[in-house]
């Protein structure tokens, strides 16, 4: 049964709370600095350090490189405003004509 405090999961007789950066066990990765390709464990339930060590690899994807060298899909690089669309397309049209007409 986990000790739950709204969405806090505490640590109890059965269930632990263990956290490995690369690997390693770490008291708390709120003190550590994690780079983006390093590989970050967070781990509410049953087992041990050891055993969570030697499964290290299969938990942990090792993917980060690939992905920091894809383009965001969140990223703001689009002509898309979401819901101000309707508004900002005919102001940034606006803008785009005063400013040309006056380039001639």
């Amino acid at each position: 049964m986990a000790d739950i405090i709204g969405n806090i999961y505490l640590p109890n007789k059965e269930n632990k709370l263990i956290y490995l950066i690369n690997g390693k066990p770490v008291m708390n990765p709120v003190n550590e600095l994690v780079k983006s390709t390093d590989r970050l464990l967070v781990w509410y339930g049953t087992g041990t350090e050891e055993e969570l060590m030697k499964k290290w690899e299969t938990l942990v994807p090792k993917d980060a490189d690939e992905y920091n060298h894809k383009p965001d899909p969140a990223a703001c690089g689009s002509n898309s405003y979401g819901w101000l669309t309707p508004i900002a397309e005919p102001l940034m049209n606006l803008k785009e004509e005063f400013f040309h007409s006056h380039d001639e």
